[in-house]
This record gives structure tokens, sequence and C-alpha cells, in this order.
């Protein structure tokens, strides 16, 4: 899998002003890419991570995703790639609370090919990566933050992703919480995956050999 971006800019839009979220970034990334992105709030890193995620569609620029340009892809072949090729791990979790730990990790595998006998398994074998095998039946309520943010690391990872977007994944965490998160993160992407990271707190999300990158006002610096 590899990711190419030429000349993406993303301009938002209103009726008085206009706003360059993303400028001319030129970015490629390939398997076993760690990448780190760096900035302050409003950098356009997120903006920037959603283009790639396919979740922004309204750009100007290429984007081709392992050769093929996103833009000429049909709404259910996108549709496709985003559930079975993208992980996405949010800062807010986007967990639906009054469901199990079982019933949110699942909900990638409803819009795939995995058979619904095999769901459970399935999600039993993701949770054991993040060490919440025991919690399959509890409601997402009733868990600590760390926990849920292990529970939205597992529903990024039930469909064996190529590509994982991880957006602020340790913002809300304590220090001892995102050194396990970011664990369980780079120990799932090795050699063979794409891991891609935004954070406004390098130290703590960085490893040995991931690439840091720093966006200013929508541009990548350096």
């Amino acid at each position: 899998m590899k990711i190419d971006l030429n000349g993406i800019t993303k301009i938002y839009k209103s009726e008085n002003m206009q706003t360059t979220a993303v400028a001319d970034v030129n970015l490629s990334m390939a398997e076993g890419d760690k990448i780190i992105i760096i900035g302050e709030s409003g950098a356009g890193k997120s903006t920037l991570l959603n283009i790639i995620g396919c979740i922004e569609r309204d750009y100007e620029g290429k984007y081709c995703l392992d050769g093929t340009e996103v833009r000429t892809l049909k709404r259910k072949k996108k549709a496709q790639i985003m559930n079975e090729v993208f992980g996405f791990v949010f800062q807010e979790y986007a967990l639906v609370e009054d469901d199990t730990v079982y019933e949110n990790v699942k909900i990638p595998l409803l819009y795939g090919e995995v058979r619904k006998s095999d769901y459970r398994a399935r999600v039993k074998e993701v949770l054991e990566k993040v060490q919440l095998e025991q919690y399959i039946d509890k409601k997402v309520s009733e868990m600590s933050g760390g926990q849920r943010q292990r529970v939205a690391i597992a529903r990024a990872l039930v469909n064996r992703p190529s590509i994982i977007l991880a957006d602020e994944p340790t913002g809300a965490l304590d220090k001892k919480t995102a050194e396990e998160v970011m664990d369980i993160l780079y120990e799932y992407a090795d050699e063979k995956r794409i891991l891609a990271i935004v954070t406004h707190d390098l130290q703590r999300v960085k490893r040995e050999g991931a690439k840091v990158i720093k966006m200013e006002h929508g541009k990548i610096q350096g």
C-alpha cells in the first residue's frame, strides 16, 4: 500500500471569507512508514489526515492511493476502502456509550465481508491485542478514559487495515496510558503497514524510526 499526495490544497469558503487549511502539500508514505504530523491548533493537521482517510473530499491537487487516483473512485468503492483499508483512531473515541464493547468494536465488520458467525471471534482477537478481552460485554459508559481509547483502537483494527490514521490519540490520556496506547499502535503497524499520527505533543507519541513532519499555516515545513 502506498500514499502519494501532490499539491494538495484545501480551502474553506464562507460568504465573506476563505481560509486555507492545507496549502500545496506533497507527501508520500509506503508500507512500514510511521509518520508523525505535529503543529499547533489550526495548522491543518487534522484536515490533512481527513483528506488521506477519504473523509474530506473537496480539495485541490492529486491524491493517489496504491496507484489509483482517489477522485476517480466511485462512491461505493471509496466507502469500501474507508472501511477496509483505513483504521481511524480519534481523540474523543467516537464510541456509542450505551452499547457494549462488543457492539462498538464490531461496527466496521457490518460493512465488510466477514461472516456474521465470525464476528465475535474477530472481536475477541482484537480485544486481546488491547488487553480488554474480559470486558467484551461491558458497557462503554462504565469504562475509564484509557479503556475507552483502547476500545476505539480495537474498533480501528478489527478489519485488519493497512493504514492507521490517529488524530490526537493520547490527548485525553495520562502519561502511562498514553504510552500503552502508542505501544499498541506501533506494534500493530510493524513493517507492513502505514501509521500516520497527528499530535501537538511529540514526546507522547514518538518512537524510534518514526518520521516527524511539522505543519504551520497549512504547509509542511522543511
